[in-house]
């Protein structure tokens, strides 16, 4: 492996006894907003270029909703505050 996985989190699925799909849940948390280069070390098992392209595309997007919650979330709050305040 390219880097250590939770095994209990790991799944996969055969589509069409043509397709397998595996789901690998990274194990180092601080890696998250990696993306593997490589399934296997040694750069074996790269995606193509459209793929990692995809994938970046779909990191790029769960920080950008992550970040859009935590803002609404804070400006919702603070919104609150100013009407349970301004009811008083």
């Amino acid at each position: 492996m390219y880097s250590k996985v939770h095994a209990d989190e790991t799944v996969w699925t055969l589509e069409d006894n043509k397709l397998l799909n595996i789901v690998l849940a990274k194990a180092d948390v601080s890696l998250k907003d990696e993306i593997w280069e490589s399934l296997l070390e040694g750069g074996v098992y790269q995606p193509d270029a459209y793929t990692l392209h995809e994938m970046r595309k779909k990191l790029d997007l769960e920080r950008f909703q992550i970040e859009v919650s935590l803002l609404l979330n804070s400006d919702l709050l603070a919104f609150g505050y100013l009407c349970v305040k301004e009811r008083v």
